[in-house]
């Protein structure tokens, strides 16, 4: 099988993955009422990082986007490299 293939078929498989986890970034799977108080600490419990105040929803939030950000690298590398 010729090597641009393969990299075209794992780019688009790779671009399927980052949808995927784009698209179910802000799901919480909160269900009953203890899980939707841990879900509601984890946004009002504040804290100081680096001098400014955050929450850990405020931390997981940034980190889902880094991983989609780099989702995207990863699909659209091979891609190019196929070219």
């Amino acid at each position: 099988m010729n090597p641009s293939i393969l990299l075209r078929v794992g780019s688009g498989l790779s671009l399927l993955y980052f949808l995927g986890h784009t698209m179910g970034r802000p799901w919480t799977p909160a269900k009953g009422p203890e899980a939707n108080a841990v879900v509601e600490a984890m946004r009002l419990h504040r804290f100081d990082v680096f001098g400014m105040s955050r929450a850990y929803w405020d931390l997981a939030f940034a980190i889902s986007i880094a991983v989609c950000l780099g989702l995207a690298f990863v699909a659209a590398r091979p891609r190019q490299a196929a070219a």
